[in-house]
């Protein structure tokens, strides 16, 4: 399930950031990176705390993956695409009536493309 962890510090500027994962619940202790959206430097988080489950994240949100251990993520083009397009995502998904209904949504646009 998607998971957010909210007014979290960011180990690149210092400030505080809602962080989300897209991926199986957000697990505490594993190693993260992200791109921090004030100085575009990619970092590193290890939650130490639980975080909540959501249907749309806060617009905003910092996107998380899960750490490849060679330094930057692996997926970094992909990651700042994702990380342009979410606001969007949330904006959408609030106005069809929730993420699930927007995967609906696509679904049925992808079996009428076929």
């Amino acid at each position: 399930m998607p998971s957010v962890l909210k007014h979290t510090a960011c180990t690149a500027c210092g400030h505080q950031h809602h962080f989300c994962y897209l991926g199986d619940d957000l697990t505490v202790g594993r190693e993260y990176e992200y791109l921090c959206p004030e100085t575009a430097k990619h970092a590193r988080l290890r939650p130490t705390a639980l975080a909540e489950i959501f249907r749309t994240p806060p617009q905003g949100a910092v996107m998380l993956t899960a750490s490849s251990g060679s330094g930057l993520p692996e997926s970094e083009p992909a990651q700042e695409r994702l990380q342009k397009v979410l606001p969007e995502v949330s904006n959408l998904a609030a106005k069809v009536g929730g993420l699930d209904q927007l995967t609906k949504v696509v679904e049925t646009l992808k079996e009428t493309t076929e």
